[in-house]
Order: C-alpha cells, then structure tokens, then sequence
C-alpha cells in the first residue's frame, strides 16, 4: 500500500485544495446532511463530535487525504478525499460541493 504525501494545499487556476481541519466538521456535515445530496451518499449522524472525531482519525490515516475545496478567495466549495491508494493509482470520491457552482468550477 502506497501513503500519500500530505500537503497543506494545492493551487489551481480557478480553486485551491486545502487539508481539511477538525473546524471544518460543520461545513462537511452541511453538505452530507443536504436532502438532496444525501440521497446518493452514506448515511451520517447529525452529531457534529462524531464528524469531529472521524476527521480527527482521518487525518492520522497514512492512506488516505481530505481536502476542502475554495475558491481563490477563499470561499469553501466542497470537500473531496483521495483513499485506497497503491503504487500506481488512488481513489477520488467522496465529493461533494455546495449548491449552485458553475460545472466548470473544478477545471
């Protein structure tokens, strides 16, 4: 199994991709917690210490990395994590972004 190198951030043209902090439970728990976008995703609690103490233990993980996504003002956008990584390739889920985003804000 391959571990990630863990950089605070990543800057692209339009967003950046920030670690994610044990602060931004609330804003995670928003969106995983919307009517709509919980139809397609797993189920969560409503407790925000449980999605403080799932992101305290998910930044221990060796094996995985959560980003807040922003704008370049820095506005959060969403949250994506990159998990199940080996030597050649990585998964790329857990996506999610507020309402109302132009398609072409992740390019």
């Amino acid at each position: 199994m391959a571990i990630f190198l863990k950089c605070r951030s990543i800057h692209g043209k339009n967003i950046s991709l920030r670690r994610v902090r044990v602060e931004d439970a609330g804003f995670i728990l928003s969106l995983r917690l919307s009517p709509i976008k919980s139809r397609y995703i797993s189920s969560t609690s409503s407790d925000l210490c449980l999605q403080e103490t799932w992101i305290q233990e998910s930044l221990l993980k060796d094996n995985e990395i959560l980003f807040i996504i922003e704008s370049r003002e820095g506005k959060k956008l969403g949250c994506i994590r990159m998990y199940d990584s080996n030597s050649e390739s990585y998964t790329w889920g857990s996506w999610l972004m507020v309402d109302g985003l132009s398609p072409g804000v992740a390019i």
